[in-house]
Protein backbone atom coordinates (compact mmCIF):
# COMPACT_ATOMS: atom_id res chain seq x y z
CA UNK A 1 0.00 0.00 0.00
CA UNK A 2 1.49 3.23 -0.79
CA UNK A 3 2.05 5.22 2.26
CA UNK A 4 1.47 8.62 0.54
CA UNK A 5 -2.40 7.74 -0.10
CA UNK A 6 -3.06 10.63 3.20
CA UNK A 7 -1.03 12.80 1.19
CA UNK A 8 -2.51 13.45 -2.36
CA UNK A 9 -0.02 16.51 -3.38
CA UNK A 10 2.85 14.57 -2.05
CA UNK A 11 2.04 10.86 -3.63
CA UNK A 12 1.66 13.15 -7.03
CA UNK A 13 5.13 14.80 -6.39
CA UNK A 14 6.58 11.63 -5.74
CA UNK A 15 4.90 9.47 -8.87
CA UNK A 16 5.98 12.41 -11.08
CA UNK A 17 9.80 12.38 -9.81
CA UNK A 18 9.31 8.16 -10.37
CA UNK A 19 7.76 8.42 -13.63
CA UNK A 20 10.35 11.53 -15.00
CA UNK A 21 13.71 9.53 -13.76
CA UNK A 22 12.02 6.18 -15.64
CA UNK A 23 11.18 7.68 -18.89
CA UNK A 24 14.40 9.99 -18.88
CA UNK A 25 16.53 6.81 -17.83
CA UNK A 26 14.81 5.15 -20.68
CA UNK A 27 15.77 7.85 -23.44
CA UNK A 28 19.38 7.95 -22.07
CA UNK A 29 20.30 4.29 -22.06
CA UNK A 30 18.45 3.90 -25.77
CA UNK A 31 20.95 6.31 -26.93
CA UNK A 32 23.68 5.03 -25.22
CA UNK A 33 22.81 1.56 -26.56
CA UNK A 34 21.59 2.15 -29.98
CA UNK A 35 23.68 5.82 -30.96
CA UNK A 36 20.48 6.90 -32.80
CA UNK A 37 20.76 10.44 -33.51
CA UNK A 38 16.68 10.44 -33.19
CA UNK A 39 16.57 9.68 -29.88
CA UNK A 40 18.54 12.65 -28.79
CA UNK A 41 16.66 15.47 -29.70
CA UNK A 42 13.21 13.38 -28.49
CA UNK A 43 15.66 13.26 -25.02
CA UNK A 44 16.49 17.02 -24.86
CA UNK A 45 12.55 17.65 -25.58
CA UNK A 46 11.52 15.19 -22.49
CA UNK A 47 14.53 17.07 -20.43
CA UNK A 48 12.54 20.42 -21.37
CA UNK A 49 9.09 19.08 -20.91
CA UNK A 50 9.77 17.57 -17.69
CA UNK A 51 11.63 20.12 -16.38
CA UNK A 52 8.83 22.21 -16.76
CA UNK A 53 6.43 19.87 -15.16
CA UNK A 54 9.02 19.09 -12.36
CA UNK A 55 8.80 22.66 -11.90
CA UNK A 56 5.08 23.58 -11.60
CA UNK A 57 4.63 20.39 -9.37
CA UNK A 58 8.04 21.86 -6.63
CA UNK A 59 6.06 25.07 -6.78
CA UNK A 60 2.84 23.54 -5.45
CA UNK A 61 4.46 21.39 -3.16
CA UNK A 62 6.48 24.35 -1.42
CA UNK A 63 2.83 25.80 -1.29
CA UNK A 64 1.39 22.94 0.42
CA UNK A 65 4.45 22.96 2.46
CA UNK A 66 4.32 26.56 3.68
CA UNK A 67 0.03 26.59 4.38
CA UNK A 68 0.60 23.74 6.45
CA UNK A 69 -2.48 21.94 4.23
CA UNK A 70 -0.82 18.47 4.01
CA UNK A 71 1.78 16.70 6.05
CA UNK A 72 5.53 17.98 6.77
CA UNK A 73 7.09 14.92 6.52
CA UNK A 74 5.39 13.51 3.26
CA UNK A 75 5.78 17.07 1.43
CA UNK A 76 8.99 17.02 2.29
CA UNK A 77 9.95 14.03 1.04
CA UNK A 78 7.96 14.65 -2.32
CA UNK A 79 10.08 17.31 -2.57
CA UNK A 80 13.55 15.77 -2.05
CA UNK A 81 12.79 12.95 -4.54
CA UNK A 82 11.85 15.63 -6.52
CA UNK A 83 14.74 17.54 -6.30
CA UNK A 84 17.14 14.23 -6.77
CA UNK A 85 16.29 14.23 -10.63
CA UNK A 86 18.46 17.20 -10.67
CA UNK A 87 21.93 15.65 -10.50
CA UNK A 88 20.73 13.11 -12.53
CA UNK A 89 19.96 15.22 -15.19
CA UNK A 90 23.30 16.91 -14.97
CA UNK A 91 25.08 13.92 -14.95
CA UNK A 92 23.49 12.11 -18.52
CA UNK A 93 24.05 15.20 -19.80
CA UNK A 94 27.37 15.32 -19.34
CA UNK A 95 28.11 12.18 -20.40
CA UNK A 96 25.86 12.59 -23.60
CA UNK A 97 28.31 15.98 -24.49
Amino acid sequence: MNSFNTSPTAAFGVSCAKYSFLIGSILFLAYIVSEIDFILPLGLLYVIMAAILNTIVLLVLFLSLILGKEPRLKTLLAIGLMLLNIPVVVIYLHYIN
